[in-house]
């Protein structure tokens, strides 16, 4: 989607307020489901549930401006896929490689995601954790160096 617009066409400061609640809303629930993981019956479910939910929560809260919260809904992101990589690399090593890796990729995408919504000079202790998670991941994905 685009800009977050009112009834007469234009910006409203009521609309962004009410997407911003919805963004923070939709955040802490991905936020809860992501913590239940290790204790949930159907995991990938509630793994997907809670991507889907950080995704939608993300492009909100950037929709609105809030650049720190959609950072901190993508390094989210990012932590979740990096995870899902690991329990589907460790479930069926055989099958799971491809699915490994493509969480991986899409990890990367969310970390360089949060390094783009979390500038350094505002953000430092956020931005240099995503920096680290990102050639963390990068090393692991055979590219050697930082991110």
């Amino acid at each position: 989607g685009g800009a977050v617009v009112g009834a007469e066409g234009g910006c409203d400061s009521l609309w962004i307020e009410a997407e911003l609640e919805v963004g923070r809303t939709q955040l802490m629930q991905a936020v809860r489901l992501e913590d239940s993981l290790p204790y949930a019956p159907r995991s990938a479910e509630a793994a997907a549930a809670a991507s889907k939910l950080m995704v939608e929560a993300a492009a909100r809260l950037e929709r609105c401006g809030a650049r720190a919260a959609a950072g901190d809904a993508r390094y989210r992101l990012g932590l979740l896929m990096r995870r899902e990589a690991e329990r589907a690399a460790a479930g069926r090593p055989e099958s799971a490689s491809a699915a490994a890796l493509a969480s991986l990729v899409v990890a990367k995408e969310h970390f360089e995601a949060a390094l783009r919504l979390l500038p350094q000079q505002e953000r430092p202790a956020e931005h240099v954790l995503a920096r680290c998670d990102l050639a963390s991941l990068h090393r692991a994905l055979g590219g050697g160096g930082g991110g």
